[in-house]
């Protein structure tokens, strides 16, 4: 997966790799169960929910480098 970017819708981002769910929710966000999640875009979640998007995706871009080094240690 590319880089997580603010823009992003998050059915997107929701769909585009495991472990994705589990950084919502540690986060506080339900993405996955709301209706929102069709049109809203990290960057507006973030700002709703009064969290960081700048700590939101980096949580979400960590994701794809454990992945990179679990499939280089194999």
């Amino acid at each position: 997966m590319a880089s997580y970017t603010p823009d992003m819708l998050i059915r997107d981002v929701l769909v585009s790799e495991e472990g994705v769910r589990a950084v919502f929710e540690n986060h506080g966000l339900g993405c996955a169960h709301c209706m929102a999640a069709e049109m809203e875009t990290l960057r507006s979640v973030a700002t709703m929910h009064d969290i960081s998007v700048e700590v939101l995706l980096a949580d979400l871009n960590a994701l794809d480098t454990k992945r990179g080094r679990a499939g280089s240690d194999g």
